[in-house]
């Protein structure tokens, strides 16, 4: 049945380096002695598949079935975008993601993946590896290996971020959030990760996750940029916080009503505050931490609420073919 607007219930992913502010803060549902340190909250990705939670039907099945009225009558390709929250209790491991071409060429993937973070929470001291350190090579980092996290940590950019910023994580770039940050993740629809190091991290089992040493250096490049691509201004009603050949991330901030014009299948996710979405007839209460799809072919969208801060994330048509 098409409908206006689809609330999406995500799949949560376990992980060792994850904690449990997801649960107490952004509603996701899971006990909060679980170390969840992902909620995926748009996904076509088999077994990690976000719904609707009105009719229990996956994403990926609504593609299949809908997917004109989801994106337009254009669209013939894959789902174009994943969506999600991170919570980063420990430093993640150090990974590097390729592009197109080489996502193929290397392990034979539709695609690559090209990413961007959006910072919701970062302690005072939060920080991101973020590229190669200057004058150090993926040889450097490579012979670091061995010494242990001190010596890989001198081979890599640390960087200092806050709340607000936006990070666009270009294919090639080596890089690892650190602890305590927050992260709302838009993304290529890929989870195609090449890891390189894990702090001697072990299982419940004792066992190591496994690395991916030589595809990395396939892919790797040098320094990344040392600024944050935009930070949010809550002040603006509408700002563009990110635009890539895959996706487009706006700001909104509602006071009252927003008559929102829909040109692209949109997905929208709540920062802040407590409101309603309605469109052909379906409304959905917006809070924080929660998600929604609004399809090209609701035409019109009204968005109701006061102090409301959401995301706005399209994909280009391009992706859709």
């Amino acid at each position: 049945m098409k409908r206006g607007v689809y609330a999406m219930r995500p799949t949560l992913k376990r992980v060792l380096w994850g904690g449990n502010r997801l649960q107490k803060h952004y509603g996701k549902d899971a006990p909060a002695t679980d170390l969840v340190g992902e909620s995926w909250e748009v996904s076509t990705a088999a077994g990690m598949e976000s719904c609707d939670i009105s009719s229990g039907i996956s994403l990926a099945a609504l593609w299949a079935t809908e997917r004109a009225h989801l994106a337009g009558p254009e669209a013939t390709g894959d789902f174009p975008l994943l969506v999600k929250l991170l919570h980063c209790e420990q430093v993640l491991s150090v990974q590097v993601h390729p592009n197109d071409e080489q996502a193929m060429a290397i392990s034979g993937a539709r695609c690559g993946k090209l990413e961007a973070w959006l910072v919701l929470e970062a302690p005072s001291a939060g920080y991101i590896y973020f590229g190669l350190a200057p004058g150090k090579t993926s040889n450097d980092l490579v012979a670091a290996l061995s010494l242990g996290p001190s010596a890989v940590s001198a081979c890599l950019q640390q960087l200092r971020v806050k709340a607000g910023e936006v990070w666009i994580v270009e294919p090639g770039t080596v890089h690892a959030p650190g602890p305590g940050l927050v992260l709302f993740e838009v993304q290529q629809p890929s989870d195609l990760t090449y890891r390189v190091y894990d702090w001697g991290r072990c299982d419940v089992h004792g066992q190591e996750r496994p690395l991916h040493l030589a595809q990395a250096l396939q892919v790797m490049n040098g320094p990344a940029p040392q600024t944050a691509q935009a930070t949010l201004d809550a002040t603006k009603s509408t700002q563009c916080l990110a635009d890539t050949s895959a996706f487009h991330i706006e700001h909104w901030t509602v006071n009252g009503l927003k008559t929102a014009l829909v040109q692209h299948m949109t997905v929208l996710h709540m920062l802040e505050g407590c409101g309603r979405i309605s469109a052909m007839g379906d409304s959905i209460e917006l809070r924080k931490g929660s998600t929604c799809l609004v399809p090209r072919g609701a035409t019109i969208a009204r968005i109701e609420g006061e102090g409301l801060r959401l995301a706005a994330i399209t994909a280009p048509r391009s992706f859709l073919r």
